[in-house]
């Protein structure tokens, strides 16, 4: 009976003691947060000038190589005599030769995947039934030898 008091009087009185605990913890946070929370806004604002940099630069980029691939393709249609196909009709000239190519790239892959799948479940096959049948040589050696 003694200890089941004891018992609920420390539950009770638990949180209270988290609670100022907590608080002085708080406290020595307080006094030393006006370091901190400069070196933290300093720290963001470099990040954000950083990233914004980065973003500007990365989109300049992107425009030179955008512009200099738009201008190849036209100088390549050019020369092909390639015209603008209608805006219903699928896509022709330069985008269909890069579609059958790399179709004929997928097809090229997928039958290498399938050959080498193939050729190792063949080979794992063999290799089972080489187990195997060492397995059972051993248990038959080991059956006559227990008789």
């Amino acid at each position: 009976m003694r200890s089941l008091f004891i018992l609920a009087l420390v539950a009770l009185l638990n949180p209270l003691i988290t609670v100022r605990a907590n608080a002085q913890q708080t406290d020595t946070i307080k006094h030393s947060g006006s370091d901190v929370g400069e070196i933290h806004h300093v720290l963001k604002s470099t990040g954000r000038k950083t990233k914004a940099g980065l973003k500007r630069a990365g989109s300049s980029i992107h425009h030179v190589l955008k512009s200099a691939g738009n201008g190849t393709k036209a100088a390549i249609k050019r020369a092909t005599g390639d015209t603008v196909p209608h805006p219903k009709h699928k896509p022709g000239g330069l985008n269909k030769v890069a579609r059958n190519v790399s179709g004929a790239v997928k097809s090229v892959g997928r039958k290498g995947k399938s050959t080498l799948k193939h050729a190792s479940g063949q080979t794992h096959h063999a290799l089972k039934g080489a187990g195997n049948d060492v397995k059972k040589g051993l248990k038959g050696q080991s059956d006559t030898t227990h008789r």
